[in-house]
C-alpha cells in the first residue's frame, strides 16, 4: 500500500512539474485603450491572459496593481463578467477574480483598471501576480503559473481645445477692432 502512495506521488509530481513547465506559454497583455492620453483624463488599461497551449481552463486568478507614479493615479478596477470578485475589501490594488467552471485558456480578459491622468510625463504601471498556490497568479486546473505584466504609459499636456481658441480669434478681432475706432 505504502508503494502505491510513493507512485501516485511521483506521478502527480511529474505531472505538476510537466504542466508548470508547459504554462510558461502564458501570456499577460496589458492594453491601454486610449493611445493619447491627456492631462485630467481617465483611462482605462485592460488586463488579458491568453494561456494557448496550456489545455486547461482559468479558474482563478490574483495580482497586485503597482506603481509609484506622479504622472497617473489608480482609480480602481472592475473584475470581467464571469468572474467573481473576491478582491481584499480593504485593499483596492488587489485585484483577484475566481469562476467555476473554469474559462477556456485562450485570449481571456480578467480585469480594467482605471486611472487618472495628472500630469505630463511617462511612468510604468506593473502588475504582480507570482503564483503562490492561493491568492496569486493564475490558477489552472491543474498547474499555476505567475501573473507578471509592466507597460509605459505616457500622458501628455492637454492641448487648447477649438472653442477656446475660436474665443481668443474673436477677441482678438475684437480688439483690433476697438483699436481702429479709437485711431480713427
Amino acid at each position: 500500500m505504502k508503494g502505491q502512495w510513493i507512485v501516485c506521488f511521483l506521478v502527480m509530481t511529474f505531472f505538476t512539474v510537466f504542466k508548470a513547465n508547459d504554462a510558461q506559454a502564458v501570456v499577460v497583455n496589458l492594453n491601454v485603450l486610449d493611445s493619447h492620453i491627456e492631462v485630467a483624463e481617465n483611462f482605462n488599461v485592460e488586463v488579458w491572459v491568453d494561456g494557448e497551449g496550456i489545455g486547461e481552463e482559468l479558474l482563478a486568478f490574483g495580482f497586485d496593481v503597482s506603481t509609484t507614479s506622479t504622472v497617473f493615479s489608480y482609480l480602481g478596477y472592475t473584475i470581467e463578467s464571469g468572474f467573481d470578485d473576491f478582491s481584499d475589501p480593504f485593499n483596492s490594488s488587489n485585484v483577484t477574480g475566481d469562476v467555476f467552471p473554469g474559462i477556456p485558456n485562450d485570449d481571456v480578459l480578467l480585469a480594467t483598471l482605471m486611472f487618472s491622468a495628472d500630469s505630463a510625463g511617462m511612468d510604468v504601471l506593473a502588475l504582480d501576480g507570482s503564483y503562490d498556490g492561493l491568492f496569486f497568479g493564475l490558477f489552472y486546473e491543474v498547474s499555476g503559473v505567475d501573473l507578471i505584466a509592466s507597460t509605459a504609459i505616457a500622458v501628455v499636456a492637454s492641448a487648447v481645445s477649438e472653442p477656446n481658441v475660436f474665443l481668443l480669434i474673436c477677441f482678438g478681432f475684437f480688439v483690433l477692432q476697438q483699436h481702429r475706432r479709437l485711431c480713427l
